[in-house]
This record gives structure tokens, sequence and C-alpha cells, in this order.
């Protein structure tokens, strides 16, 4: 998966991109691998490691371990460093798109006809595929569990994000729901089981 936007990414931006991705991939990996941004890590002495807390917190509410590479160890940062490599390479370079939502959506597309169905050249087989075999490793019940875009249906059947009205099921009345934008949908769920509920054009 691979999250874009216009502006310099920060603690709230990285955990929503996460958050987008648990969407996408339908939960929740044990561990993921990280670069020493700020965004994850604050200070890395002799692998004593002191995590940015926001996002510390958001790891635990989540329950996967925030993995990080030694510092100038090129190995195990070359992992990290060579998948936003072939992003640049193989989907933006010489590319022209209108917006951000362009890239955006030509991003999901790419995804899903290039880079997941491709034969990857370390593990000689398709990600789509090993994907499949690694699901049993992945927590696919998690839980929304991000306050800010929580919202209580009215009873009516709508609630309010962004200034705008969606509806929902009648059967959510009065119960909270999550909100998550993606590509070019407003997606609601149900915030005890992660299942789609709605969803409405942006």
């Amino acid at each position: 998966y691979v999250s874009f936007q216009t502006r310099p990414y920060n603690t709230d931006d990285f955990i929503n991109a996460h958050l987008q991705a648990f969407y996408f991939f339908k939960g929740v990996a044990k561990e993921y691998v990280y670069d020493q941004t700020k965004l994850v890590v604050i200070q890395e002495k002799y692998r004593e490691v002191l995590f940015n807390q926001k996002f510390w917190q958001f790891s635990t509410k989540y329950g996967f371990t925030a993995s990080v590479c030694e510092g100038y160890d090129p190995e195990s940062k070359g992992k990290v460093e060579r998948a936003v490599q072939y992003v640049k390479n193989d989907f933006l370079y010489g590319e022209y798109f209108r917006d951000i939502e362009h890239v955006r959506r030509e991003g999901i597309n790419w995804l899903n006809t290039v880079a997941n169905v491709r034969i990857h050249g370390t593990t000689h087989a398709q990600p789509d595929a090993l994907y499949e075999e690694d699901k049993k490793y992945i927590n696919q019940s998690f839980y929304i569990k991000d306050e800010n875009n929580i919202r209580v249906v009215d009873k009516t059947g709508l609630i309010n994000f962004e200034g705008n009205k969606y509806s929902v099921p009648c059967e959510y009345q009065r119960l909270k729901v999550y909100v998550m934008l993606s590509v070019q949908n407003v997606i609601i769920i149900d915030p005890n089981t992660g299942k789609e509920i709605a969803r409405h054009k942006n």
C-alpha cells in the first residue's frame, strides 16, 4: 500500500496513513519495520530507542510491534528505502498527474495491476500470492480506535463529517460509527467489527 499527500507528513498524517493501510489489507500485522523517521523515533542510542510518544500509543492501541532500522545500517535501512525507490521510479517518474486525487487513484490502480502482481525479485513470487499465505498471521478482526473520526448517527440515520451529511443503515441510529476517507470515497465502518456499512463519493 502507498499513501500520498502534497505536504510533509506529521504524526497525525502518518497514523491516518496506517489506518488506510489497515483497511486496504483488511487487518493489522504483528510487526512493522521503519526507517528512523522522527514520526516514529525521537532518538536512538546504542539500540535504546526513544519512540515518538503519540505513535507509540497508536502502535500499542492496535497491538503491533514497531521495529526500527539500526542507524547507519545499510542492510536494514535498504529494505525500507528500496520500496520507496521502487514507487518513485516505477510509478511516479515521468508521469503527469492533474492533482493529488489523480495520484491516489492511479496509485491504487498501479498497486493492483503492477506492484502487487509482478514477480518480486527477491521472493520470486507475486506479493498478492504471498499475502494470501500470510493472512493467517494478520489480525483481521481489528477494532477502529481513532476517536477523532468517530461520529454518532442521529435519529434520521445521518452523520455529519467535514461539513457534509452522510447516510448509514437505519439499524445504526444513535450509535457510534467510524468514518474514513479513501481515494474517492467516504467510508463508514462499524467500529466494533471493522465492517464497512456504507460508502459515499467525497
